[in-house]
């Protein structure tokens, strides 16, 4: 209980976090690291978030097939990380949001996940720029499917579902700043 990180890779590469049942930690997963691999996991029930990434080698890492439920904070939260892949997860009930990008978390790619029922939005982008955020469905959120924050720009967002948010989707444009990339349809 309250045990602190349950995991916390830092400052090497290629670490393989699979299979395991993370729970009630101050976080489940923190992510330091590079080229490394977090699936196929159940992280759940910890105090602040599911799974953490900051640091500025934190680059080139896929999430991906986890279940991430019922922890304190965010799913997932990326803090000024880039060129990271999230995809095909299940990420639900958590209190605040699923996955949260922020403070130029950057060029990460965010596809195909299952993201419902969190505190606040499925979503978040917080002055993150240039990703790619397709082929989502993002439902039953309390307050935004998807919403991007202040000087959030040039994010391609398209083939995303968005059903029975609150709102389901909200983007604040900052003046001068270029727009988010949009497609409304599938192919």
């Amino acid at each position: 209980r309250e045990c602190g990180y349950a995991i916390w890779a830092a400052y090497g590469a290629h670490v393989n976090i699979t299979g395991f049942t993370i729970q009630n930690g101050t976080c489940g997963v923190v992510l330091w690291d590079e080229l490394s691999n977090v699936y196929g996991n159940v992280i759940k029930d910890n105090i602040h978030d599911g799974i953490y990434m900051e640091h500025p080698e934190c680059e080139n890492n896929v999430i991906y097939g986890n279940t991430i439920i019922d922890n304190g904070q965010n799913g997932i939260h990326l803090d000024g990380v880039y060129d990271n892949i999230i995809s095909r997860n299940n990420i639900r009930g958590n209190n605040l949001t699923g996955i949260s990008l922020v403070f130029s978390a950057d060029d990460n790619i965010i596809s195909g996940n299952n993201i419902e029922n969190n505190g606040f939005d499925g979503i978040c982008l917080d002055a993150s720029n240039t990703n790619i955020i397709y082929g989502n469905n993002i439902t039953d959120n309390r307050a935004y499917g998807i919403h991007t924050k202040f000087k959030s720009k040039n994010n391609s967002i398209f083939y995303n579902n968005f059903i029975n948010n609150s709102i389901n989707a909200f983007i604040f444009k900052s003046p001068g700043s270029p727009n988010d990339i949009w497609h409304s349809g599938y192919p």
